[in-house]
C-alpha cells in the first residue's frame, strides 16, 4: 500500500520534471532558434525514458503487492498454526477430563454392583431366616 503511493509520487515527480524540461526547452528556443531534428530526437528519447519509468513504477507496484500478499500469507499461516496449537491443547484437556469421567463412571458402576450384591445377600439372608423360622414352628 505504501509503495503504491510512492510509485504514484514518482509519476507525479516525473510529470513535474517533464514540465520543467518543456519550460527549459521553450526558454532555450527563445534564445537559440530550434533545431527541429534535434528536438524530435530529444522528444523520442524523453518518451522512451518516460515509458521506461512507467514500467519501473508498474514493476515497483507489483513488487509491493507481492510483498503485501506474502505478508498476508505469512499472517494467515501463523494464525492457522496458532489455532491448531490451541485446538490441540483443548483436545488434550478434554481427553484428560474424559479419562477422569470414565474412571468415575467405572467407580460408580463398581459401587452399584457392590450395593446390588449386598442387597441380594441381605434378601437371601432374610428369606433363609424366614424359612428357618417357618421350619422351627412346624
Amino acid at each position: 500500500m505504501t509503495r503504491t503511493n510512492k510509485a504514484d509520487s514518482v509519476l507525479s515527480r516525473m510529470a513535474r520534471l517533464q514540465n520543467r524540461l518543456i519550460n527549459y526547452q521553450e526558454q532555450a528556443q527563445e534564445i537559440n532558434p530550434p533545431n527541429v531534428e534535434a528536438l524530435r530526437q530529444a522528444s523520442q528519447y524523453e518518451q522512451m525514458i518516460l515509458e521506461r519509468n512507467r514500467w519501473r513504477a508498474w514493476a515497483a507496484n507489483l513488487e509491493a503487492e507481492k510483498e503485501e500478499l506474502q505478508r498476508r500469507v505469512r499472517e494467515v499461516e501463523r494464525r492457522r498454526v496458532q489455532e491448531a496449537e490451541e485446538l490441540e491443547e483443548e483436545n488434550r484437556v478434554l481427553e484428560e477430563e474424559n479419562r477422569k469421567w470414565r474412571r468415575r463412571i467405572e467407580e460408580v458402576n463398581k459401587n452399584h454392583r457392590i450395593i446390588l450384591q449386598i442387597i441380594f445377600v441381605s434378601i437371601l439372608i432374610f428369606f433363609v431366616n424366614k424359612i428357618l423360622k417357618f421350619f422351627e414352628i412346624l
